[in-house]
C-alpha cells in the first residue's frame, strides 16, 4: 500500500492528537520535520522546529535531542 503525501500528514496529525507522552509528541514533530524536508515545506517544517523545541526543554532522552536537531540542521 503506498500513501499519498497528504495521508502521510494526516496520518501524523492524528497521532498527534492522540500522543499524551512528551517522547512520543517530540516523536512525531521529528516525523513532520522529516515530511517537511521531503516535501519541502520549510514554512510548515520551523513551526515544528519551534514547537519540538518547546518540548526538548523537558525530555532527558538524550537521542531525542540528536535526531531533532538533525532534522532541523537539514
Amino acid at each position: 500500500m503506498i500513501l499519498l503525501l497528504e495521508e502521510v500528514w494526516d496520518l501524523l496529525n492524528e497521532s498527534e492528537k492522540y500522543a499524551y507522552i512528551r517522547f512520543d509528541k517530540i516523536a512525531i514533530i521529528i516525523n513532520k520535520l522529516i515530511w517537511c524536508i521531503e516535501n519541502k515545506n520549510f514554512g510548515k517544517g520551523k513551526y515544528y522546529e519551534k514547537k519540538g523545541l518547546e518540548l526538548l526543554e523537558l525530555e532527558y532522552n538524550h537521542h531525542l535531542y540528536a535526531i531533532f536537531y538533525y532534522d532541523c540542521y537539514v
